[in-house]
């Protein structure tokens, strides 16, 4: 049962975390959507993938932002604590290390829980989504991204079609122009609509109506012209390419009964995530210690420092399990030892100062 001066610690790490994890996730999915959309308008991706690509990255974001989140709330949260010579007065009070680690345990509990459904079983998940999305747009029909008022290329550049105006159903167009090219000849179609056509099984194409196709080679005088009331051109079809799927969207079961390097690294990888999101929130306690003249931001530099080293030892030690150069027993346990030994020295340096010292027993 949490005590009232744990809730209250509780609440204010828990507004900082929620605020910072906001902010971050509003920040990237805010470029992320810039940069599908940007897909959708080049014809890389279909329009109705942009909201399933824009989840798919929150679930994604949402399994690095949760640690760093958490590590920096309890850094500000902590830090408004002591600027405002709060920790002093609860120092004062006979609080030390175990009462101060209370809610911030409450906290990051929960919160490791959640981070370690997200990456082993949402990320995996919505990584397999988004390959299946991309393959989807990959392997579409050439005509189910034409856009109107642009030259539209087919994927092999042998044809090109532009019009003015589309239909509301996507089919019909209006004011169009074709160009296709072979080895033998060029041809060219102008009309005044077409219709888009699809049948199951067959390549698609597109029925001009009321029009002229000139037929010929430039720069000789035998070219043909003719009018026609409706003239089908077929839409030339690449391979379909296969669907290819990255490690990161094995399923964690998938990982436990592969033998590979880079399966038991990928594995290893998602058990440490959660594990990182409790240790950084540890660390953030003494490390968000400060004085009212420093501010609440003092230490931030100094927090970001460390999360970049622990971060970057992590990939490194990933990389070397994929080439074997570490035994897969160890996996990246090793790292979060060498954070456990610095977070054990800090604690012990911040107890001996007597920052976290409880000076007299007062009931909380």
């Amino acid at each position: 049962m949490l005590k009232i001066i744990d809730k209250y610690l509780l609440k204010e790490c828990a507004l900082a975390t929620l605020g910072v994890i906001a902010v971050l996730l509003l920040i990237m999915l805010g470029n992320t959507f810039v940069r599908i959309l940007g897909d959708v308008a080049e014809n890389k991706l279909s329009s109705d993938a942009l909201w399933p690509m824009l989840v798919i990255s929150s679930i994604h974001y949402l399994v690095i932002l949760l640690p760093i989140g958490l590590y920096l709330g309890i850094l500000f949260g902590m830090g408004r604590l002591y600027k405002d010579s709060e920790m002093a007065a609860m120092s004062a009070c006979g609080i030390g290390t175990a009462q101060l680690y209370r809610p911030v345990v409450a906290l990051a509990v929960p919160l490791a829980c959640v981070t370690a459904v997200l990456s082993l079983y949402l990320a995996p998940w919505a990584a397999s989504q988004q390959d299946k999305i991309k393959h989807r747009s990959e392997s579409r029909s050439e005509l189910s991204g034409l856009v109107a008022g642009q030259f539209n290329e087919s994927g092999n550049g042998s044809q090109t079609i532009f019009f003015e105006r589309l239909s509301s159903d996507g089919r019909q167009m209006r004011e169009v122009f074709a160009h296709s090219e072979t080895k033998q000849e060029i041809s060219v179609q102008v009309a005044s609509s077409a219709v888009r056509i699809q049948k199951e099984g067959e390549d698609p194409y597109v029925l001009f109506q009321r029009g002229t196709t000139y037929t010929g080679n430039p720069g000789r005088l035998d070219y043909r012209v003719a009018d026609f009331d409706s003239y089908g051109v077929r839409i030339e079809q690449g391979p379909l390419p296969a669907l290819q799927s990255r490690i990161s969207s094995k399923s964690t079961l998938a990982l436990l009964r592969a033998d590979d390097l880079k399966s038991v690294a990928e594995w290893h990888w998602r058990l440490a995530i959660p594990t990182v999101c409790l240790l950084l929130a540890l660390l953030a306690l003494p490390l968000s210690y400060t004085t009212p003249r420093k501010g609440r931001y003092a230490k931030l530099g100094i927090g970001i420092v460390i999360y970049i080293v622990y971060s970057n030892i992590l990939s490194l030690g990933r990389a070397w399990l994929e080439r074997d150069q570490i035994p897969s027993w160890l996996g990246l346990w090793w790292v979060h030892g060498l954070l456990l030994v610095g977070l054990a020295g800090l604690i012990m340096q911040h107890e001996r100062i007597g920052l976290f010292a409880p000076r007299s027993r007062v009931s909380t």
